[in-house]
């Protein structure tokens, strides 16, 4: 099995924390859900793994249900780290290479079905945490009530976008750049995927965006590359998870 593209010697640091190397199951920790999933998902040959290995797959289901109860039920903040991390890793295999083990690996049943666990946990979570949702929306006035939402919502207007502008110190911002790298470097990805199964009369403006990301066909002045070029001249090195580690459970 291939070890995670952030090993070092005797340690990997992709996952909650820099952790020993170790066989996959060797020890069920709360925070293991994360790198074990990442080793998984980056295995070359997965039927043969399980076949190998026959209790992987129940050890697999116990150590995600144990992990969505320490994170949701205990509230540990470790766990909703690693929960979220371990989201991140099976999303970021949709996105895979075609030739690579995670774009052979995404649609593996049993990682589907961790997939769907964690979801469902989470999700649920936030359902508690906010409530469901307000009784007057209406097909008719969505897009304004939409609209209406983003424009109160504190993220229209967050003060860490004061604080970046007018306080914040030259390895504060660099920082922020590592951190906004994780989204920025997959939103053309990510806007392509909303084509597949898009409503018709959504394709154009969907369209018009992927035009608008990859600048018109230049390759130089795609937004992913001028993201990447102003990374390089601040002297940032990208590693493979393009910063996701810095992020805490609440990203």
């Amino acid at each position: 099995m291939k070890d995670p593209k952030h090993d070092k010697g005797n340690y990997y640091e992709f996952g909650t924390e820099r952790q020993v190397k170790k066989p996959i199951f060797n020890e069920l920790d709360f925070d293991a859900i994360d790198n074990v999933t990442y080793r998984l998902i980056n295995t070359h040959d997965l039927t043969t793994f399980y076949d190998n290995h026959p209790d992987t797959i129940n050890n697999l289901i116990t150590l995600t249900n144990s992990s969505l109860s320490l994170a949701y039920t205990s509230g540990d903040l470790r766990a909703q780290r690693a929960v979220q991390q371990a989201l991140f890793n099976l999303y970021q295999s949709y996105l895979a290479e075609p030739l690579s083990d995670a774009c052979r690996n995404q649609y593996d049943p049993i990682l589907v079905q961790v997939r769907n666990r964690l979801e469902r946990g989470w999700l649920e979570h936030e359902r508690q945490r906010y409530g469901s949702l307000p009784e007057d929306l209406n097909p008719d006035d969505f897009v304004d009530q939409l609209r209406d939402l983003w424009r109160s919502h504190q993220a229209s207007h967050h003060p860490l976008f004061d604080y970046l502008e007018a306080e914040a110190s030259e390895r504060q911002i660099y920082y922020f750049f590592k951190s906004d790298s994780a989204l920025n470097l997959l939103f053309f990805d990510l806007v392509a995927m909303t084509l597949v199964g898009s409503l018709p009369e959504t394709r154009g403006e969907i369209s018009r965006n992927l035009w608008d990301e990859i600048e018109e066909v230049s390759n130089e002045f795609t937004h992913v590359n001028l993201y990447k070029d102003l990374l390089s001249r601040r002297g940032i090195d990208l590693p493979d998870d393009h910063y996701s580690h810095l992020y805490d459970w609440r990203h």
